[in-house]
């Protein structure tokens, strides 16, 4: 193989698809390579931690062809040292790698050694494929990503459920204390029901990934086993939980009975400031056009907030760990927020006023 390209296009390349092999702990020193591979009169690179495969195009002017694989951390710190060419050369098992007045040699492997590697074709007129744009899926993750669980034990809840129905698609977290649902509607409706749970640890390297890409268009295929998600010339596939998520419809509460509207940074300022008090349970006590908000911390201190609110039903007094309530208000940016409830020991609503029940977060009280 020999290639040559700009120290610009090979740093954006290894920076979209270095990420698996970086941070492998994998004892297959191949796995903490990089791949380059000729397909279809296109360099690819591509990398694998068995878990995570992510393919990128390289802009290459390609002098000779041929497939290698290269110390991804070693290629990485070389290239930051380059100067606005390279030139890379491999003979065998050998890389050579030239700029300016330095010539660097390292050892590589053969790329017959490196893993099988998931099915990383895809169609854009599939039928099988959704698309929507890239920013509406990055915020659906944003409204959903921080009510993960982190607890091993229920390894099903540790990742997003990700489902598609007709035209929608929906994304749900819970730890068991809170849940957050939010929906969009396709473009284009789909015959299949899909319905995966995908790794938190992949969330969060693909949010990485779409952040570094110019494109809008992200198009989503799954199957039993694996998610593949496209953007531009960045492939990136994950294997999915192996599990059943609960079924979050029935946690979601019907018919209560009292509903408060509120200014999302009022409520969201006198929250944070009853947190510096206890950051694990405060009090919100509903009075006739008023909420008080107020927090105890033996040793601590004690604090207490008014805020105008439009209420008039019966004095209401329930307890939240605030920084579930936090979470969800600074996931968005309206002005308003809608908060349902029924009982101190019920869990309550609360979501966007404007939203029309594309976007709710259920949480449960704290005991007073």
């Amino acid at each position: 193989m020999h290639i040559k390209c700009s120290k610009k296009d090979l740093m954006n390349s290894l920076s979209m698809c270095s990420m698996p092999a970086i941070s492998n702990i994998n004892n297959n020193p191949i796995i903490n390579n990089l791949l380059f591979l000729f397909d279809n009169e296109k360099l690819n690179l591509i990398s694998t931690n068995l878990e995570i495969t992510i393919k990128t195009d390289i802009k290459a002017e390609i002098i000779e062809k041929g497939n290698i694989t290269i110390p991804a951390k070693k290629l990485i710190d070389i290239t930051k040292e380059a100067d606005e060419n390279i030139d890379i050369i491999s003979n065998e098992n050998k890389v050579n790698i030239k700029f300016g007045n330095s010539r660097f040699s390292i050892l590589g492997m053969s790329s017959d050694d490196y893993p099988s590697l998931p099915n990383l074709e895809l169609k854009e007129d599939d039928s099988d494929i959704i698309f929507l744009e890239k920013n509406i899926f990055i915020q659906m993750i944003k409204k959903t990503i921080y009510a993960v669980s982190t607890d091993r034990d229920r390894f099903v809840l540790n990742g997003i459920l990700l489902k598609i129905e007709n035209k929608t698609l929906t994304l749900v977290s819970t730890d068991g204390k809170r849940l957050c649902v939010v929906s969009s509607e396709l473009e284009k409706e789909t015959t299949n029901f899909i319905e995966i749970i995908i790794p938190t640890k992949t969330i969060n390297e693909l949010l990485k990934i779409l952040d570094k890409i110019n494109s809008n268009i992200l198009y989503i295929k799954t199957n039993d086993n694996q998610v593949l998600f496209k953007l531009g010339d960045t492939i990136f596939i994950s294997k999915v939980v192996d599990g059943k998520f609960p079924n979050y419809k029935q946690v979601i509460p019907n018919n209560l009975t009292k509903k408060v509207i509120l200014s999302r940074l009022e409520f969201l300022s006198a929250t944070k400031r009853a947190s510096i008090i206890n950051l694990d349970s405060i009090k919100y006590l509903f009075n006739e056009n008023k909420l008080i908000v107020s927090a105890i911390s033996p040793g601590v201190g004690e604090i207490e907030d008014e805020l105008k609110i439009d209420y008039t039903q019966e004095n209401f007094e329930i307890a939240y760990n605030p920084r579930y309530i936090m979470d969800f208000l600074e996931s968005i940016d309206d002005e308003k927020i809608s908060l349902e409830l029924d009982t101190s020991f019920n869990p309550c609503i609360i979501k966007p006023l404007k939203d029309d029940n594309n976007y709710i977060c259920v949480i449960m009280p704290m005991r007073i």
